[in-house]
This record gives structure tokens, C-alpha cells and sequence, in this order.
């Protein structure tokens, strides 16, 4: 279609209408003119067309404008339509079209284009009035355009436009939120130049400013010169200065002047006037002073409150003295206030302090009998108290209730039951909890410092070294202690080349910052589809996008409310720092992006466990934007992974490295799970005599029926020349196993974890000698009979190790796991199929992905007639498993 063809096109259909408009001669013309203009602006963007425009300058007037750019019910649109009417029609507009688009304009975030109108409205002669001026002026300043807010209201005062002194008072009340003290002062005194009125609130706002800043003097002087500008200090200046005594801990200066508001006719100080200064001396543990201040209080007559109270408590704990606060619990109820969570969690926590902690359960038990919720800080408090005393157990209990509760932890609640386990032996335990808190919350720099220092203290250094690898994944450096700590655990367990590889990867880590950003700025620019709006259906891996797209909306709803942007240093994940940069810059230029790109999205697949975890979380806490699929915890994709990706890969890699004849051998493979059937289908294929050892009875039973000897690794250890194992556990063959075992048997593992095989204890075996054959390959010499083992991949996964892992024929199951589910997300994006949750992938699609690979297998299904699927009560297409069924 060529432009001349559209442009003959608009002329013939504006040509109609217009001719339509004249001949119809419609009840209301004005109505029917504008319903003719707002269809041709909004059907054709060639407004400057000589017909339209003669005819729109013939009929348009300032009132008929305004009644446009309402029909066109879209503030950008509009203004368009306004710089039309100003740049072609050279039209003057009143001030009732100059406030509708002021208002709509900065109410969708396009303050640059209000700044334009607004320069326009000036120079038609017009100026805002009181509560359009206040609108603009609070609404530039909550985007931090402090600037144009000042201009605004010099503008306003050079031209003596009578302004509400509400105005002034919201703008410097932003100004001084957001620690722009000195620009407030300044415009103070251009009030003062102009003899603008100003009153009891202006004082109160720059006098908290000063006393925030730390600048009491200052605030004080304020306060005195009120009286010359006709205003009189109220309760809330002398309780604003009393709070900025007691921040700099002049609480005996607040006293004095609370003494001085006493002394006052006119007011009397109120509860929160004796509240601050009594918290003020409980901060400093002068108790004396703070329960006279108590006393005086009650006996003026104002009645303390629940935060009265519980600032006295405070004091008391804070100092050991139990039997004070109990006292001051005793008044509390005796005045008819009922104690809160901060009241019991104070109670508890001064029962710990003082070596009491059975009391302090007891006040545990009575909140929970009270129905009184605790809070993050309540659990805090006990847990780190029977953990201290080493009552892990109990600890882990209140883990448990917490997971259990709506409470969003933080690490720092997990951390010291963490670091019992650890300190007491018991990693495994640690382990787990680890497991439970990702879960809920990231683990911090200090979860990561105490499982590597227990590990390493465990003489577990392969399992302290994935954990370091992890830490630096997450963006936490660690510490001196804990890299002196890891290498020297390194070097003590015989592993030299690990300990430089520790900090070669933390001198590489600490240069990756600019691959991080750079990382960050693609997944953003993948995000950026010009004037499309964006992607329809998200592939994520490891959940990063779906990560930018909630950050993006949580971002966007916060500087909408108040103009709050997001803050880099609020976090000390590096990688975070990145994300929240981005997010802070996109917001300059469109303050709506991520929610225009949330509406757009269908929904997202995800490939990752980490990716999985993540969506569960935002499902759990109502923050999920779209549906997911979890594509990893497919059928097709975790089976097959496990039972005939390790099924190819175990001899694979086992050949590889040993170069061993399978044929003839007895080989042991431990456990038989998915992992182990592969396995041991790919040893007894090679022609090997399988034993299996397992302590599940089903799966035994699932090996004896497969025709594979079921016994304990004590009745073969001295007989088998190859060991397997598969369990995901710990400790299964250890190095009183390997002395055992015949000349040269092999040893590998291709279990989830390295700890299957006691590689320590090898290791730091007295008189033990190494002999690398070539890399992943080692021979381990005991010194007693001088006959030795091969360990392959040094006890870590062999097929990845030795191997190059699965095939990518198991791979493909993986990804056409996505491709169908964003089929699926697609097909159904409007039949209300899929909620804003996590969803596993149907099972007939799960089905589907296997059909799909059947034919370059050269298979052939056997088709159900319909008599048949119907006994059988599934569909003749599938499913022909329910959900549930284990495969």
C-alpha cells in the first residue's frame, strides 16, 4: 500500500464525513464535530493534511478542543492533539483544556510533556491557579523534578497569583523526605522575600528536618522565631525537638523541655511527649530517670500506652532486671492494656538474657494461649537462645513452625541453627535446613561462611568446595577467614591444585562485576521491543527475566505511590545492586514499562530447579504476575535424565577413563533408584555379574525381579571389581570398604552429591599413596599389602568428570518440554485454563513430548478402539495415565 493511496484515502473519508456532518445537521452539531475529529486524529496520522486542517480551523474553538482531547481518553494522544492545534492552527486554549491535561498528563508519568504544556500555557498568558499549582508542584517533586516544582511556584509568586500556603508546606515537606534540607531552607526564605504567610506547619516541617539532620541548634532557633511571623510553637514542635534531642542522646535537654511544655498554659504535653523521653533513657539504661519520667506521667493525669509500656520493658530487659519489667507488665494490665507481640517478645528475650529460658518459653506459650501472632524477631529471639544453649532440637521445631506461618523470614533466623549443627558434627543436618531456607530466603555471605568452615572442620572439603562455587555464584565475596580456612582444609586433605583453584575463581569472581552488568543490560535490552510493547510468552532458565519483570512492577508501583526509586545500596548482592540500577534508570524514561509488558504476557516456562524455586516463592507469597509450567519436573525431563541419560553415560565414562573390559566383572551398584536401574540395565547390558545394595524393600524387590543379586557391601567388598553408587546419600562406601577391596578395583560415583564416597578419609589415609594415570583417573596404594583402588573424578559425578555427560537425545526431551509448553501457555491464553500459578505440564503434553521422539526411533503406537478406552475409562488420544502415576 503506497502513501499516496493512503493519503487519497484519508482525503475522500474526511471529505465524507464532513459532507455526512453538513448534511445530516444533527440535534447536537458540537457533539457530532467532535465524535468527527477524534475518529479522523485517531484513524489517520497525517493530521496536517490541508482538508482537515482548513476544516478543523474553521469550526475548532477552546471549548470544542478540550471536548477532543477528552474523547481521545488517552493523555498522550491528547497531547498530540493539543501540538497540532498549537503548531498548525496557532489556537489559543483556555485554562479549563490547560488543567485536563496538566493533571491527566502527570498522572500517567509523561512529565516532560507536561512541562511542555505548561510552558505553552504560559505563553497564551495564563497561569495555574492554587490547586492546579499544588497538583503540578507535588506532583514533579515526587519524581524528584525539584527543579520544575521550584519554577512553578516562583513563577506563581512573581506574578502574585494568590496561593494556599498547603502548596508551599507539601513541597518542602517532599523535600525534606527526601534529604533536601538545604533547598527547603532556601525555599523558606523565598517565602520570606516574597512576604508570603507562613504558618505552625512550615515551622514544624523544617524543624524535623533539622532535627533528622542532626542539626538541634538549629531547629532550635527555628522555634524561637516563630513568634515573629505570628506563629506560636503547638505540641507537636516541642515533641518534634524532644525527638531529636533523644536521637543525638540529649535526653536530659528533652527533659528539661518536656518540664517547660508542663509549665505551658496553653498545651499540655501529651502522651507521646513523655513516651519519647521515657524510650530515650531506656536507650541509655538510666532506668531511674525513666521510671520517674513514668511516674510523672501518670500522675499528670495522661495515660501511658501500649508504647509506653513496652519502652519501659525494653529498659528493664535491657539492663537484667526481670523483676522491674514484670512489674511494669503487672501496671500494664492493671491500666487496661493489653500487651502486644513487642510486650511478650521483649518478655522473652529478657528471660534469655538472663540464662532464664524456660521462663521464657513459658511466655511463649502464654502469647500463644492470648492469640497473640508472633513476629519475625519473636522467633529470632528463641531460636538464637536454644541455640546458644544447645538445644538444637527445640530450635529446629521453631524453624518448622515458622515455615509453616505467613512470616517471610531472613537468614538471620536460620543462620545460628546452621551453625549449631555445624559446630556440634552434624552437617548433614545443616544440610538440610540449608534445603528448607531456600525455600523461603536466599542464604546470606554468613550461611555460606559457617556450612564452608563446618564442612571443611568436617574434613569434608569436596562438599566445602560447591559450597564456596555456590557463594560466588550468589554474589556474596567471602572473607579472610573463611579462604585461609577452605585452603588450608584444601591442603591438609592432599588437594593442592583445588586450594589455587579456590582463589584463582575468587580473584576471577572479584573481576566479574562488569560481565554481571553486562549480563543484566542484554536480559533487559531482550525486554525492549521498540513500540511492540515486548515478548508474549517468556523461556526462561534460572528464572533471571521472570526475576527483572517482578522487580521491573514492584519498582514502578512504589515511584508511582511516592515517587521512591529503587536503591542499589539497599542490598549487598552484587548481582541485585545490577538489577535494581537498571530498574532505576528505566524508570526515567517510561514509568510504566513492566506494567504495560505484565499485561502483555501470557506466561512463562521454566527449565531450572533454581528458576522452579523461584516461581514456587512468588506463588506462595500472591506475587506471581502470569502462569508458569515447571518444564523440570516433567516426565520427559527428569526420568529421562536420571534412568537413560546415567544409563548411557556411566560406561561411557567408565570406559573412557579405565579403558576396563565390563564383560566378566562383578559390579556393585548402590541403591536403586532411577539413577541405579540405568546403571545397573548399562552394566548387566556389558555383559557384568550386578549386585545391588539397597535399603528400600520395593526397590530390592524391583532388582531381584530384574534378575540382579540383592546384598549387603560387606558380603562383595573384597569380591567386586566395580563400584557404583547412585544414592544422593553420604558416607556409602568408606575407606575401611576401599582397604578391603581386590587390586585395582574401580571406584566411581554418579550420585547427586560428591559425599557418597569417603574421600577424606582416603585422602588422609596414614601411608596412602596417589598415582594419577591421566586426569580423573588415580590409583590409591595402601601401604599394608601395597595393592590399591582406582577412584575416578576424584569421588565427584564420573560422567561429567570422566564423560561429557547425557546425550543430546535426552536433551531433546528436556527442550521440547518448553517448546510444548509455550504452545500451551499460548493456546489457552484466553480459555482461563491457567491461573497465576505454577503448573507441572499436563500429562497429555507430557505425553505428547515422548510421541514426538518415537518416529526417529522408527516406533509405531498401537492405537485404542474406542471400546477399549473406554474399559479402561481414558480418552482413545491420552491421557492414558492419571497424574499421579509413577512410571
Amino acid at each position: 500500500m503506497t502513501f499516496s493511496f493512503i493519503f487519497t484515502t484519508f482525503r475522500i473519508f474526511n471529505t465524507t464525513l464532513i459532507t455526512h456532518y453538513h448534511t445530516l445537521k444533527p440535534n447536537k452539531p458540537e457533539a457530532w464535530f467532535v465524535k468527527i475529529v477524534s475518529t479522523l486524529f485517531l484513524r489517520f496520522t497525517n493530521s496536517s493534511d490541508a482538508t482537515f486542517s482548513a476544516y478543523v480551523s474553521n469550526h475548532l474553538t477552546p471549548s470544542l478542543t478540550l471536548q477532543v482531547i477528552k474523547k481521545l481518553n488517552n493523555p498522550q494522544l491528547g497531547f498530540t492533539f493539543f501540538q497540532f492545534t498549537k503548531q498548525s492552527l496557532n489556537l489559543s486554549h483556555s485554562f479549563w483544556t490547560y488543567n485536563f491535561l496538566l493533571r491527566s498528563l502527570c498522572q500517567q508519568h509523561h512529565h516532560s510533556s507536561a512541562k511542555l504544556v505548561y510552558d505553552s500555557m504560559r505563553s497564551d498568558g495564563l497561569l495555574p491557579d492554587s490547586r492546579l499549582l499544588g497538583f503540578l508542584v507535588s506532583s514533579f517533586a515526587f519524581v524528584h523534578r525539584f527543579d520544575v516544582s521550584n519554577k512553578f511556584i516562583t513563577d506563581a509568586l512573581c506574578n502574585k497569583v494568590d496561593v494556599n500556603v498547603v502548596v508551599y508546606n507539601n513541597f518542602l515537606n517532599i523535600l525534606v523526605k527526601c534529604n533536601r534540607l538545604d533547598e527547603a531552607v532556601s525555599l523558606f526564605r523565598e517565602f520570606v522575600r516574597f512576604d508570603f504567610d507562613v504558618d505552625i506547619f512550615t515551622f514544624n516541617i523544617l524543624i524535623r528536618g533539622f532535627c533528622v539532620a542532626g542539626e538541634i541548634d538549629e531547629a532550635f532557633r527555628f522555634l524561637n522565631n516563630m513568634r515573629s511571623f505570628g506563629c506560636y510553637p503547638d505540641v507537636v514542635s516541642y515533641n518534634t525537638l524532644i525527638h531529636g534531642l533523644c536521637r543525638i542522646y540529649e535526653v536530659d535537654r528533652a527533659r528539661d523541655l518536656l518540664r517547660e511544655i508542663c509549665l505551658r498554659t496553653e498545651f499540655a504535653p501529651n502522651v507521646l511527649s513523655y513516651t519519647i523521653v521515657i524510650s530515650g533513657y531506656c536507650k541509655l539504661s538510666k532506668m531511674k530517670e525513666a521510671s520517674s519520667v513514668f511516674d510523672e506521667m501518670v500522675t499528670s493525669g495522661a495515660k501511658p500506652s501500649v508504647a509506653t509500656f513496652n519502652a519501659v520493658i525494653y529498659g528493664f530487659v535491657k539492663v537484667g532486671d526481670m523483676v522491674s519489667a514484670l512489674g511494669i507488665h503487672k501496671r500494664m494490665l492493671f491500666h487496661g492494656c493489653c500487651p502486644d507481640v513487642v510486650t511478650f517478645t521483649l518478655l522473652i528475650d529478657g528471660y534469655c538474657r538472663v540464662g532464664q529460658l524456660n521462663y521464657g518459653l513459658d511466655v511463649w506459650n502464654e502469647m500463644k494461649a492470648r492469640n497473640v501472632s508472633a513476629n519475625l524477631y519473636t522467633f529470632s529471639v528463641l531460636i538464637s537462645a536454644l541455640c546458644r544453649s544447645n538445644r538444637l532440637e527445640e530450635a529446629r521445631e521453631l524453624l518448622r513452625l515458622l515455615n509453616q506461618s505467613d512470616i517471610v523470614p531472613r537468614p538471620f533466623i536460620y543462620n545460628p541453627v546452621i551453625d549449631g549443627y555445624c559446630k556440634s558434627g552434624n552437617v548433614d543436618e545443616a544440610n538440610a535446613i540449608v534445603v528448607d531456607m531456600e525455600n523461603k530466603c536466599i542464604p546470606d555471605k554468613l550461611t555460606f561462611t559457617i556450612l564452608i568452615i563446618g564442612h571443611c572442620m568436617k574434613g569434608r572439603a569436596p562438599e566445602a568446595i560447591g559450597i564456596f562455587y555456590k557463594m560466588l555464584a550468589t554474589g556474596c565475596s567471602p572473607d579472610e577467614v573463611t579462604i585461609r580456612t577452605l585452603s588450608s582444609c584444601l591442603l591438609k586433605s592432599g588437594m593442592p591444585s583445588e586450594a589455587a583453584s579456590v582463589k584463582e575463581a575468587l580473584f576471577k569472581n572479584q573481576s566479574t562485576n562488569s560481565y554481571m552488568q553486562e549480563y543484566w543490560w542484554c536480559s533487559e535490552r531482550a525486554l525492549d521491543w521498540g513500540p511492540s510493547g515486548g515478548p508474549d510468552l517468556i523461556v526462561d532458565d534460572g528464572g533471571d527475566v521472570t526475576l527483572l519483570i517482578h522487580e521491573g512492577l514492584k519498582a514502578e508501583k512504589l515511584f508511582e505511590k511516592d515517587g521512591t526509586l529503587p536503591d542499589p545500596s539497599s542490598t549487598d548482592n552484587a548481582e541485585m545492586q545490577i538489577v535494581y540500577t537498571i530498574i532505576r534508570d528505566g524508570l526515567k524514561t517510561d514509568p510504566k514499562r513492566y506494567h504495560k509488558m505484565k499485561d502483555r504476557i501470557v506466561g512463562v516456562s521454566e527449565e531450572t530447579t533454581t528458576g522452579v524455586k523461584r516461581l514456587y516463592q512468588m506463588q506462595a507469597n500472591g506475587s506471581l504476575l502470569f502462569p508458569a509450567i515447571n518444564v523440570n519436573d516433567s516426565v520427559t525431563k527428569s526420568k529421562f535424565d536420571n534412568l537413560y541419560g546415567c544409563r548411557h553415560s556411566l560406561p561411557d565414562g567408565l570406559m573412557r577413563a579405565t579403558d576396563v573390559m565390563i564383560a566378566g566383572k562383578i559390579a556393585v551398584v548402590c541403591g536403586y533408584g532411577d539413577v541405579g536401574k540405568g546403571c545397573a540395565a548399562a552394566l548387566k547390558q556389558g555383559g557384568a555379574r550386578v549386585v545391588v545394595t539397597e535399603i528400600d524393600p520395593i526397590c530390592a524387590l524391583q532388582a531381584l525381579m530384574e534378575g540382579l543379586q540383592v546384598l549387603t557391601l560387606a558380603d562383595v567388598v573384597s569380591e567386586a571389581d566395580i563400584f557404583v553408587t547412585t544414592t544422593g546419600n553420604k558416607d556409602i562406601i568408606m575407606v575401611s570398604d576401599m582397604k578391603k577391596m581386590k587390586n585395582n578395583a574401580i571406584v566411581c560415583n554418579i550420585g547427586h552429591f560428591d559425599n557418597e564416597i569417603d574421600m577424606h578419609g582416603l585422602e588422609t589415609y596414614p601411608g596412602v599413596k596417589r598415582i594419577t594415570i591421566k586426569p580423573q583417573t588415580d590409583r590409591w596404594v595402601f601401604p599394608e599389602n601395597n595393592s590399591g583402588i582406582i577412584v575416578l573424578a576424584e569421588g565427584r559425578l564420573m560422567n561429567l568428570g570422566c564423560a561429557t555427560g547425557h546425550p543430546s537425545f535426552v536433551m531433546s526431551c528436556s527442550f521440547t518440554n518448553q517448546v510444548i509448553a509455550q504452545i500451551e501457555l499460548w493456546k489457552e491464553k484466553t480459555s482461563g485454563k491457567y491461573e497465576k500459578k505454577v503448573y507441572v505440564l499436563p500429562k497429555h503434553l507430557d505425553e505428547k513430548v515422548a510421541s514426538l521422539h518415537l518416529n526417529q526411533l522408527g516406533a509405531k503406537l498401537t492405537k485404542l478402539s474406542k471400546d477399549q478406552a473406554d474399559y479402561i475409562s481414558v480418552p482413545v488420544e491420552g491421557p492414558y495415565k492419571p497424574a499421579h502415576y509413577r512410571y
